[in-house]
């Protein structure tokens, strides 16, 4: 069906060949029946707006009132992304122009926070050491730490190491992360609850590893706000050995093809930044619909080169959205194959991580674009981990006795961060 009617966009465009053309003033033009002089200037101004907004308004998704208050803005960048907030949330002119009209005056008032600078590495924003030192960070310098400790499931890098020992180090890590978190700032923490553990009776029994670290944190002045819950694939995809013709009935297991996300904020409030930066930094309703599912449907790596347990990109994306501004500092005390800062990098945000074991140094570089370098000779992957054995007797059957993985946590919520560092000494 043949249109009836110009758009404001081609109606502003034929006004300016008009005045190109023939040298029309606004008076010549309202002559013409073109309008009044006020309303001939506003439709020219539209001209003024990015392409994009332009093209918003000829296809009927914004108006020109919601767009004029736009040319108010001096940034392209935040003109276009505050337009596509008018679209996502459905805001009516008048609202768009108040939200216009609290980013001037927020960003009038608005003081940036000086940015801390991070002491250089060797290797840029990457430090091959313990993680339960983490001096090169002041504190309440790190607006979000995103991180997946060991999860005490047998992994390379947790040979010889009792569940006790993995655990009393992440706490000591997370403990240390706690310091250099902003108030207001988010833990957000990947750990697999142990599923396939016996107790002395020999009877299998779940173990909620993430209530532990929360009964540590909760120490620091760090709550747990939100858990998200990682469905990594289809259950009969990942071990149909589990269901063969001697299963008996009522003797079904459920597969352990998810992994929660737990997500905790620092006491405080959180300091905004300008209001250019917020705005750079919303959700668009896309992601948004995507983010606020509590069940994040994300297919895991089926193909781990240089690192056992490396996350899909996707993951850290959506948490480094969800709770960091541009330009704000991630921190992955637990690095691993170099996904975090590499996302964070592909995101417009600062990022520093620490990695205990050299031997991952040649993945982290190729996966930060960074020049590459031989394998480290000295293999640290143990090191560190197992100092913390020095502190406690070794208990063979920690591993697989839920009273004494309980007991433990039970101890360490009375723990003072000094005791962590007296036992570094």
């Amino acid at each position: 069906m043949e249109r009836q009617s110009l758009s404001q966009i081609e109606i502003a465009r034929h006004l300016q060949k008009l005045k190109d053309t023939f040298n029309y003033s606004h008076r010549d033009l309202e002559l013409k029946g073109f309008g009044s002089p006020a309303s001939i200037t506003n439709a020219l101004k539209l001209l003024k707006l990015p392409v994009k907004i332009q093209d918003h308004i000829h296809e009927g998704k914004l108006t020109p009132a919601h767009c004029l208050p736009l040319l108010k803005l001096d940034e392209e960048e935040v003109q276009e992304a505050m337009a596509k907030r008018f679209i996502d949330h459905d805001l009516s002119a008048s609202k768009a122009k108040g939200r216009v009209s609290n980013y001037l005056k927020k960003g009038e008032t608005k003081q940036s926070k000086e940015g801390v600078e991070i002491p250089a590495a060797e290797t840029p924003n990457v430090y091959f050491k313990d993680a339960r030192d983490m001096s090169e960070l002041p504190d309440e310098s790190i607006h979000l730490v995103l991180t997946s400790p060991p999860y005490g499931i047998g992994m390379e890098y947790e040979k010889e190491l009792t569940l006790k020992d993995i655990v009393t180090a992440n706490c000591s890590v997370l403990e240390e992360s706690c310091r250099v978190l902003v108030p207001g700032g988010v833990m957000a923490i990947n750990v697999a609850d142990l599923n396939n553990h016996k107790n002395e009776k020999g009877i299998r029994e779940y173990i909620l590893v993430g209530s532990g670290y929360q009964q540590v944190l909760r120490q620091h002045g760090v709550y747990l706000s939100d858990i998200i819950i990682w469905h990594k694939q289809k259950a009969w995809s990942k071990r149909n050995q589990l269901y063969n013709e001697n299963t008996k009935h009522t003797s079904y297991r459920t597969m352990d093809n998810f992994e929660p996300v737990y997500v905790f904020r620092k006491e405080g409030d959180r300091q905004e930044p300008e209001a250019d930066i917020a705005e750079r930094s919303y959700l668009t309703k896309d992601q948004w619909k995507e983010c606020v599912d509590g069940v994040w449907r994300i297919n895991a790596l089926n193909k781990q080169d240089g690192h056992p347990n490396q996350w899909p990109e996707e993951l850290p994306t959506r948490l480094i959205q969800m709770f960091s501004f541009v330009g704000e500092t991630v921190l992955d005390p637990f690095l691993g194959s170099g996904t975090t800062l590499k996302v964070a990098k592909d995101l417009n945000r600062n990022a520093v991580g620490y990695e205990i074991a050299e031997k991952y140094k040649q993945v982290i570089m190729k996966k930060l674009g960074i020049e590459d370098v031989p394998p480290a000779e000295n293999e640290a992957s143990e090191e560190g981990l197992a100092a913390c054995a020095e502190e406690a007797p070794k208990a063979e059957v920690f591993s697989n006795d839920p009273a004494l993985i309980k007991e433990f946590f039970e101890q360490q919520v009375p723990r003072k961060s000094t005791e962590a560092s007296a036992s570094e000494a």
